[in-house]
């Protein structure tokens, strides 16, 4: 009996170990990742900063944007490339919330206040874990066009029943709509917290 106790006991250490696979995520989980990750998520925040470089004269942009929805507050930050650059800096209502299901299905529902009434959008699609080294540490999130749309695969830093921190790496070049290549290059972390 003692044998099995303590065969018991090594085996679950061994679990312990593999069930961290980001950063933040809890030492010990009863509850699968897909588990955690299905529900209704609220943003909470966004920080990060990102690069949009003209490639015909190597002219930058750099955006620096915060969010904080427990101050109803965003703070976006503009520089250019000779040094100058403008802050604009909001008091707004803007929500969005997330829900993902089981069955692979997503819907962001977005709301912002603005002068006339209330902007209300949603957007659909179906999310996937995108298996980097055998775990599941990303997840593609089409519907969630906040920031920078053209990337939907974010790291999973931190999952938790109740939280949840993505960050979005920005690595891409497109032609705007006056046929200049640009190159954007970032990156933003997302935190949620569970709606009950």
């Amino acid at each position: 009996m003692k044998k099995i106790f303590f065969l018991f006991i090594i085996l679950s250490c061994l679990q312990v170990q593999s069930c961290k696979k980001g950063e933040e995520d809890p030492k010990f989980s009863f509850r699968s990742r897909t588990a955690r990750l299905t529900g209704e998520w609220e943003l909470m925040k966004i920080t990060g900063t990102h690069t949009v470089t003209k490639v015909s004269d190597n002219t930058r942009l750099t955006y620096t944007y915060i969010f904080d929805q427990s101050k109803s507050r965003d703070t976006l930050r503009i520089e250019t490339t000779n040094g100058s650059w403008k802050i604009v800096d909001v008091t707004r209502f803007y929500e969005v919330i997330m829900t993902i299901e089981k069955n692979n299905a997503l819907k962001c529902a977005y709301a912002e206040k603005v002068t006339n009434g209330t902007d209300r959008y949603e957007i659909t699609g179906d999310w996937a874990w995108v298996k980097k080294d055998k775990k599941k540490d990303h997840v593609s999130l089409p519907a969630l066009h906040i920031v920078y749309d053209k990337n939907t695969t974010c790291e999973v830093i931190g999952l938790k029943n109740d939280w949840m921190k993505l960050e979005r790496g920005l690595n891409d070049t497109y032609t705007d709509e006056f046929d200049e290549e640009q190159r954007v290059s970032g990156s933003y972390v997302f935190e949620f917290e569970k709606k009950l």
